[in-house]
């Protein structure tokens, strides 16, 4: 479809590179092509999934990119593998990957705002605009969990999804807070140590310490005082969530305890279950949230058992109060 595609400019996104294929060789916007070829709206698909559009621009740059290296160098997706074993795509062609991946549906407690919009930098695009001539949406700024321009420290704006343009020039940037800063090194702290550990091993390991540290480590019948447990565990998240930079990651304005997905005493524990997929932008949060920096350390000294996923392992954390400490908020 893309005879002619453009160069690639540093670290831009397939969705603009596409938009300026279009630009430059087709007669329609790629937004009306969308909808008569998809029957649906291409830029605004849940988690940014692989779309015809993009194995298209794909295949036009195969001579200089192979799949593996076009989806690591222009796409986002192998965030949303985080917790998920590559083994379940283990023989796929990276196209088969991308497919699964786009017709992943993840289990999703709270709803993740961003991952339904593009995001860009308003100095990233002034300078882009001074330097190439033309604006487009970096892959670094479109990460589930990135909030914030590494580079300018402003916040990220979201584009307008139903109506895809490239980034706008001239526009204000938004200097991020501190506590914006703090929740964001700690989140890509926690990426970086869970990247250390095998896909297949992630989500046991941070499993484990979570229920752990909630009182639920043993597999046995719950008596009343790890319901007693489950219940400050809502409410402590609920207090650091509602109360901290973190609650803009996502499009709930509060969370509640005693209402959805809390509307049951272990309305937490069925989150946890290993066999649950949820968005791993969740994962992170409860990551966050429940283990210090020092708690999360231990993902990396944890034994693993791929045997039996379900045998708890060996008690590396206490359980505590949760009213006694708040690690997610700037002193």
């Amino acid at each position: 479809m893309f005879n002619s595609p453009p160069s690639p400019l540093p670290g831009e996104h397939v969705a603009s590179l596409v938009y300026r294929a279009f630009q430059q060789n087709c007669f329609e916007r790629v937004e009306s092509w969308c909808n008569d070829i998809s029957n649906g709206p291409f830029f605004d698909m849940p988690q940014r999934g692989w779309v015809p559009l993009f194995q298209s621009m794909g295949d036009a740059l195969s001579p200089y990119y192979s799949p593996s290296s076009f989806i690591t160098n222009f796409t986002n997706l192998t965030d949303y593998s985080l917790f998920l074993s590559r083994k379940q795509f283990a023989g796929n062609t990276s196209e088969l990957f991308l497919k699964r991946m786009g017709k992943l549906k993840f289990e999703n407690g709270l709803s993740v705002a961003n991952d339904r919009h593009w995001r860009y930098c308003p100095h990233c695009a002034t300078e882009d605009e001074e330097r190439f001539g033309t604006t487009f949406f970096h892959v670094a700024h479109q990460h589930y969990y990135k909030r914030i321009c590494e580079r300018h420290g402003v916040y990220l704006k979201a584009s307008i999804s139903n109506d895809f343009t490239l980034p706008p020039i001239n526009t204000a940037g938004i200097t991020a807070s501190r506590e914006a800063k703090y929740i964001e090194r700690q989140l890509i702290a926690l990426i970086h140590i869970l990247k250390l550990l095998p896909s297949e091993e992630r989500k046991p390991r941070l499993l484990c310490l979570l229920k752990q540290k909630i009182g639920l480590s043993e597999l046995k019948r719950l008596k009343q005082y790890n319901f007693v447990c489950i219940r400050d565990a809502h409410q402590y998240l609920a207090s650091i969530y509602n109360s901290t930079e973190i609650k803009h990651y996502f499009t709930w304005e509060y969370l509640v305890p005693g209402f959805y997905p809390f509307e049951a005493t272990n309305g937490l524990l069925f989150m946890l279950k290993p066999e649950r997929c949820l968005h791993p932008m969740l994962y992170l949060l409860f990551g966050l949230t429940f283990l210090s920096s020092q708690e999360q350390q231990l993902l990396t000294d944890l034994p693993f058992r791929p045997n039996n996923l379900r045998e708890p392992m060996p008690l590396t954390l206490i359980p505590q109060s949760f009213s006694k400490f708040n690690h997610l908020k700037v002193a």
